[in-house]
């Protein structure tokens, strides 16, 4: 009886661990596909401080054939500049 109830109450909490999993996996995928959808904006709009305000305080942009962008207002500068140079017309799919 004992093992029995034990074994019950493993399933519950894996169950239950499983449910929790799957909502915060959604809500990641979520956030995510907002974050993509932001990044498309700026790439389309040629928004240079979108696109920057999607980077953390350090993070690095590495354009092909433009000046790296370290930072936040290197990122800036980075995106100034490769907007300069095009027009995009961007779109993901999940």
């Amino acid at each position: 009886m004992m093992a029995s109830c034990s074994e019950k109450r493993n399933q519950e909490l894996s169950q239950s661990t499983t449910q929790k999993t799957e909502v915060m996996q959604e809500e990641e995928k979520q956030k995510i596909e907002a974050l993509l959808k932001e990044y498309q904006k700026s790439l389309n709009t040629l928004d240079a401080q979108l696109a920057q305000r999607l980077y953390t305080k350090d993070g690095i942009f590495m354009p092909t054939e433009a000046p790296s962008g370290i930072g936040s207002e290197g990122i800036l500068r980075s995106y100034e500049h490769v907007f300069s140079q095009i027009k995009l017309n961007v779109e993901f799919f999940h």
